[in-house]
Parts: C-alpha cells; sequence; structure tokens
C-alpha cells in the first residue's frame, strides 16, 4: 500500500502534482492527517489556496491542534486576502509554535491590510528576530516602514540586505 511517505517523497523531490495525485488518493481510500497535510501544503505550493484550505480544514478536523496544520491554514487563508480569518487562524498556530517566522510574516500582512500598521510592524519584527538571515522578511519590514512614512528606518532593512 502507497503511503502519505511516498507522497512526502515526491513532495520533496518537487513533484508537486504527482504528490496531490497521490494525496488525494490516500484521503479517498484511508484519510489521516499526514495526508490531508501534505495534500494542503502540496496545493498551496501550486497555487491553489482554495483547494489547500479544504485540505488543511479536514486536516484540523482529525488533529486541530497540529502545528504544521495551524500554520499552513494561516498562510492559505493570507494567499485568499481572508484577512480577518488569517489573524485569528495565525494566533492560533503561534499558541501551539510561538516561534514560527512564517506565520509572523503572515499575521503582518494581514494586519497591515487590516489597517492595524504597529501590530504588523511587531509581528514582522517576531519573524526576523527569529529567522534573522531571511531577506524576505528584511524586505517585508522595509516596505511596511516605507508605508509608515520612515524611509531611514526602510532603508536600514534595505541595507542589511546588500551586505
Amino acid at each position: 500500500m502507497t503511503s502519505a511517505r511516498a507522497a512526502f517523497d515526491l513532495y520533496r523531490a518537487g513533484r508537486l502534482h504527482e504528490a496531490v495525485a497521490l494525496c488525494e488518493r490516500l484521503v479517498a481510500e484511508t484519510p489521516t492527517v499526514e495526508a490531508w497535510h501534505l495534500l494542503g501544503v502540496a496545493r498551496l505550493e501550486l497555487d491553489s489556496a482554495g483547494a489547500a484550505l479544504a485540505a488543511l480544514d479536514a486536516g484540523l478536523a482529525l488533529d486541530p491542534v497540529r502545528p504544521g496544520l495551524l500554520s499552513a491554514r494561516t498562510l492559505a487563508l493570507t494567499t485568499l486576502q481572508r484577512h480577518d480569518e488569517a489573524v485569528v487562524a495565525a494566533r492560533a498556530a503561534l499558541a501551539v509554535d510561538p516561534q514560527n517566522p512564517p506565520v509572523f510574516s503572515a499575521l503582518a500582512v494581514s494586519l497591515q491590510r487590516l489597517g492595524g500598521f504597529p501590530e504588523a510592524l511587531a509581528a514582522i519584527d517576531r519573524a526576523i528576530a527569529g529567522a534573522p538571515r531571511d531577506p524576505s522578511y528584511r524586505a517585508q519590514r522595509a516596505a511596511l516602514l516605507t508605508l509608515l512614512n520612515r524611509p531611514p528606518d526602510a532603508a536600514c532593512d534595505l541595507e542589511v540586505l546588500f551586505e
């Protein structure tokens, strides 16, 4: 019998469509949290955020506190621009995994879109603290600082990117 492990191996090899097809078969035959999780993440990477969210929600129905599912759900909701829901999802994800830079980044995006600029800045600062070498978080912070009319601070973040 094929397993979620085989699907994960396909996913890691960059064979996302094959991983999705295998996961779809797995969840139809014997749904597991792992298969739903991988199906959701692979669909998200294939720019199918709505389908990803459906898979992630199915996985969360089986395990409502699995950190990876909660994190991926946050990213799917942010991608779908469902920012009110994404903020709630991010807070749930951070409650079980409080040091998650991608979730802090997604939270910052949603808070910014909702007009919560100080909270968004605090969230992106937490992402940077958790992954100081990731340039995308510095670039995100620089863009936010520019929106807040703080070009000198934004320039400092951009300088770090070019060091």
